[in-house]
């Protein structure tokens, strides 16, 4: 049922209308709006909002839309897809593939509008004659993408020759800059300023350097130059443990769910694949529609917790493709009743980072391995109504 109102042109409608499916994620559009004005405000100078990989699996053109209205600077993205699909929603900002692309991928990079990495100078013969944007890569220590620093002089002199390209940045990657210690991202940033300076004095400078991450914005403001990339903190999320609790940003992302069954178990009732759960007494378990085709992953079987009436309970055997069950001990629960998978519920939370640790994994990986067959659906205020935004990812 539509509500009264509007936002970014479009009617706000009940947080579950029109869902495909009884599990969904709901992207606080008043955290995110909160987040961008934070590091608009943090970062002294151009700020580029990455969203390669679905947004962190937050739902990409929904998110591009907050952050251009926001005023970031730049996109960040992973493939010439991932910038194709901005494109096509119509997002005007300048879009940078970060990640290294081949000749054959020229074609899409031009008709995108879209800047690129590189590290060739095959790549940059590829895009001759387009008016193309270019940001060398370099390698400071990561010694995963890019040119040694030795060679980025001779490398730039020869993509100057290359009629029709624009040398538009220079760029590297902190290893280790969400660390306690922060010595070796320390000496990264030496050697990439090291090489700027010589660049300067030779004249061959591009005019965008950048290097600083979201661990470095919070804790290494120095290393900012001239564009910071925002990663995982524009969703609300800390790097590491060892970051700095500062700016305060919300986490934008709750993963949720609908009971679709309820049965009682009695002493010795096996559950699910394998037999691993078996009651010890009487019990009541819930049925989610979520497995790990979903992006539940497999290891949270008979570990992970959910919040059903405010209550933790217990994965109870294990996690299958598209299901899951649930124990509720005696909680009075009911088909249709919300079950929080990542999110607040009455006083409980569970934190991507408290899923994390049940994976023995990272909050990175928990959101952006959620599945896009999960409907995002973008929400506003306590009431938690719907942003419609056409083509969300």
């Amino acid at each position: 049922m539509a509500a009264e109102g509007k936002a970014y042109g479009v009617a706000i409608l009940t947080a579950e209308a029109h869902l495909e499916r009884a599990t969904w994620l709901e992207i606080d559009a008043d955290a995110l709006e909160h987040n961008i004005a934070v590091w608009r405000r943090l970062i002294r100078s151009r700020f580029m909002a990455v969203i390669k990989g679905n947004a962190y699996g937050h739902g990409a053109m929904g998110v591009a839309r907050f952050c251009e209205q926001g005023g970031v600077d730049w996109f960040g993205v992973a493939t010439p897809c991932e910038g194709e699909n901005l494109r096509a929603v119509g997002i005007e900002k300048p879009i940078l593939v970060l990640s290294p692309t081949v000749p054959a991928q020229a074609g899409s990079l031009v008709a995108g509008r879209m800047s690129c990495a590189v590290t060739t100078i095959e790549m940059v013969r590829a895009l001759e004659g387009t008016g193309a944007g270019v940001h060398l890569k370099v390698n400071t220590g990561m010694n995963r993408s890019g040119l040694e620093p030795e060679d980025v002089p001779g490398f730039l002199r020869a993509a100057r020759s290359v009629p029709g390209v624009r040398i538009e940045g220079i760029f590297s990657h902190f290893h280790s800059a969400d660390a306690i210690d922060r010595l070796s991202a320390y000496r990264q940033f030496e050697v990439f300023t090291r090489l700027l300076r010589g660049l300067e004095e030779e004249g061959l400078r591009p005019p965008l350097a950048h290097i600083a991450n979201s661990a470095a914005a919070i804790d290494m403001p120095e290393t900012a130059l001239d564009m910071v990339r925002i990663g995982i903190g524009l969703y609300g999320l800390y790097p590491s443990e060892n970051v700095s609790r500062h700016p305060n940003v919300r986490p934008i992302l709750s993963w949720k769910a609908r009971v679709v069954e309820v049965r009682r178990l009695k002493p010795g009732d096996a559950v699910s694949y394998g037999a691993t759960f078996v009651a010890e007494r009487p019990t009541t378990v819930a049925l989610l529609p979520v497995g790990y085709a979903d992006g539940f992953r497999r290891i949270l079987s008979n570990k992970a917790d959910v919040l059903i009436r405010g209550r933790r309970c217990r994965v109870a055997g294990r996690v299958c493709m598209d299901l899951t069950v649930i124990d509720c001990g005696d909680l009075p629960v009911e088909i249709g009743d919300e079950a929080v998978l990542i999110g607040r519920q009455g006083e409980e939370e569970i934190t991507a980072e408290e899923m994390a640790g049940w994976q023995n994994t990272i909050n990175y990986e928990v959101v952006t391995q959620i599945r896009e067959r999960v409907p995002r659906r973008i929400v506003r205020g306590a009431s938690r109504m719907e942003v419609c935004t056409p083509s969300d990812g």
